[in-house]
């Protein structure tokens, strides 16, 4: 499956307002560590993590996770995410969606590439990635998205970001199986949100 579009995003989806209730809402949750593999492939909560468990990770990521189930959050975003699986003409089959992530970064905080979904899932996977930042740029410092892919003209394998992802609010929304990053936060805290579009197996 080769989609021609890396990523779509909506500058600014999201008001001030809305941004800032999410973060107090997000910051009142029980927190987590963030981690890797077995959190992707269940929408259950794992069972806690063992202290070496909870040291392997961090090599590839750091954060600290809640989790949202509120109607009135996927609401707001779930509408950008069929508006993204069209006008980028992936027209993906999406079938469900997983609870929402609202991840905080602080300082050297980070989340190596990856990917966000399996493909020996035979009943569903995730098929699209969505991720909303929350605060302002002036908040912090890193935290960076990018992307790495193969050129489609010259095959050249590329590291890119947009500067317009960390405009409060901006929503962006990508195939799961795209490789990303986010880059280390060197100064304040970074709060985002993340869903995970479900549907049947590409074929």
């Amino acid at each position: 499956m080769i989609a021609e579009e890396i990523y779509y995003y909506f500058k600014g989806a999201l008001s001030t307002r809305l941004c800032d209730e999410i973060i107090k809402y997000g910051s009142s949750l029980t927190k987590e560590l963030g981690v890797t593999g077995s959190e992707q492939k269940t929408k259950k909560p794992i069972r806690p993590l063992t202290a070496k468990e909870k040291k392997e990770p961090i090599k590839i990521r750091k954060s600290n996770v809640a989790w949202i189930n509120d109607p009135w959050v996927y609401k707001e975003i779930r509408p950008y995410v069929a508006r993204a699986n069209q006008e980028a003409k992936w027209n993906f089959d999406i079938d469900g969606y997983e609870r929402i992530q609202f991840t905080e970064y602080s300082r050297s905080q980070h989340y190596g590439y990856h990917v966000d979904t399996f493909f020996d899932q035979p009943d569903s996977m995730r098929k699209l990635s969505m991720t909303v930042n929350l605060n302002s740029p002036d908040k912090y410092e890193g935290g960076d998205l990018y992307f790495k892919y193969l050129r489609r003209n010259d095959h050249t394998l590329v590291e890119a970001t947009n500067p317009e992802f960390k405009i409060k609010g901006t929503l962006c929304v990508f195939p799961s199986y795209e490789i990303h990053k986010v880059t280390p936060v060197t100064k304040g805290t970074r709060y985002s949100l993340v869903l995970w579009s479900t549907g049947k197996a590409f074929k």
